[in-house]
């Protein structure tokens, strides 16, 4: 994980992050992508719940073609 950054208030709080996922799939096929992940909280009895999580890749806008090959 890099370039993370909170923003926490007394009750709710988000984190975004550059996420690294290498390793190789059930059919054999290797894969090494960076992906954009947002997480939201929230303080619950007390304690940080996860409630909402975002996981994506950026676009090439013209080729609508997900851009899995970009290094942060």
């Amino acid at each position: 994980m890099g370039d993370l950054t909170i923003a926490a208030g007394d009750e709710v709080a988000f984190s975004r992050s550059l996420t690294h996922i290498s390793g190789t799939r059930t059919d054999g096929e290797k894969t090494d992508v960076w992906v954009r992940t947002t997480v939201g909280f929230r303080k619950i009895d007390n304690q940080w719940k996860a409630t909402h999580e975002h996981i994506s890749v950026p676009y090439d806008m013209e080729t609508f073609k997900a851009s899995v090959d970009l290094k942060p």
